[in-house]
């Protein structure tokens, strides 16, 4: 009987230490089951589904799936069905998702100083641009993760052109038309009203809708979103000189990130860099293409003369030294203008 209490005391002991260890240690004392347990990231992105930029992205969840033996999977809500890149945003904020494929627009509700790279004239061909991102990743993903997010990784989209329902030929024929901007795109607004073009803001999922009403007749787009959003049937001309890049990314909930364990989170990051260079290749020549395709149904390149391109680029260069202080820092434009300038590192080599 002695025995008995002896032990069942001794148990009772027991059992309160575990409880109080579990209460002031609840990392340590559970199991980790970050290798177990199975974790579904809820991300969304307005690319149509079944384009090249959904594809690949489904295709990168199914190694995913494979690779991590199902621990790790993404549920993706394309074409927009969970709003533009504010309601995706939105969403994610309040815990209905936990990331997205955001284009500059929603990343700079984020992080401001990353529309650096949507500068317009100021990256002028994809080695340019390469060179920039590159060297500032470092850079954008301590500061994204400083916000609570993780950059996965960029996805290329192209080129920006004007599509239009008139032929633009110069710049005064531009301050005529009725120009759609991303509603909320400071960025953007900023450049057209410097050029002296009284932008429409609208989201993208309603500028079909604008087009087809006449509420605006031009809109700025890779020739491939022209193609997918099938905005060229209302937009017979496209200027040939490009503006700039869009710049998109993945960014996921860091805390939703971090639940993943560390082995898991070095494959997910491998294989997105692994499909999403894929894409880029994909991208340059389905933009290619997509030119293609839209010059066979109609849509007439328009040339501009080179006093109005030099006239677009200087006051891109106003509004860029004009935005130091707003959306980035002095010393990250300066750098940015190094990377650019810098001569690539292969044609040092044939020196």
């Amino acid at each position: 009987m002695i025995l008995f209490k002896r032990t069942n005391t001794a148990g009772m002991i027991l059992f309160f230490a575990v409880f109080l260890f579990i209460i002031f240690h609840p990392d340590t004392a559970l199991t980790d089951d970050s290798n177990c347990k199975q974790i579904k990231i809820k991300v969304a992105h307005i690319a149509p589904e079944g384009s090249t930029w959904d594809r690949i992205l489904k295709e990168f969840n199914e190694e995913l799936k494979e690779k991590t033996d199902n621990r790790v999977s993404f549920q993706i809500y394309s074409g927009g069905v969970a709003g533009d890149d504010k309601g995706v945003l939105s969403k994610v904020r309040i815990g209905q998702l936990d990331g997205g494929g955001f284009t500059g627009v929603g990343m700079g509700k984020i992080l401001p100083e990353v529309r650096i790279l949507d500068l317009p004239f100021f990256l002028t061909n994809e080695g340019e641009f390469e060179r920039v991102r590159t060297g500032l990743t470092p850079y954008f993903k301590k500061a994204f993760a400083k916000k609570g997010f993780i950059l996965v990784g960029w996805m290329d989209v192209g080129f920006l052109h004007f599509y239009s329902a008139k032929p633009i030929h110069n710049l005064k024929e531009l301050q005529r038309t009725k120009v759609w901007t991303w509603e909320g795109d400071f960025l953007s607004r900023v450049c057209l009203e410097e050029i002296g073009v009284t932008p429409v803001p609208l989201s993208i999922v309603d500028v079909m809708m604008g087009l087809n009403t006449g509420m605006i007749d031009t809109v700025f787009t890779p020739p491939m979103g022209a193609v997918s959003f099938q905005w060229y049937v209302r937009t017979k001309y496209q200027t040939s000189t490009p503006m700039g890049f869009i710049t998109t990314a993945l960014l996921v909930r860091k805390k939703k990130f971090e639940k993943i364990s560390a082995d898991d989170q070095k494959t997910l990051l491998a294989l997105f860099e692994k499909h999403f260079k894929e894409l880029s290749q994909l991208i340059r020549k389905q933009n290619i293409e997509a030119t293609e395709v839209m010059k066979k149904r109609g849509v007439q390149p328009v040339m501009w003369p080179q006093a109005d391109i030099d006239e677009l680029r200087t006051s891109s260069e106003r509004v860029m030294k004009n935005l130091i202080g707003k959306l980035y820092p002095r010393s990250l434009l300066d750098e940015a203008f190094r990377l650019r300038d810098s001569v690539p590192s292969n044609l040092i080599s044939e020196k």
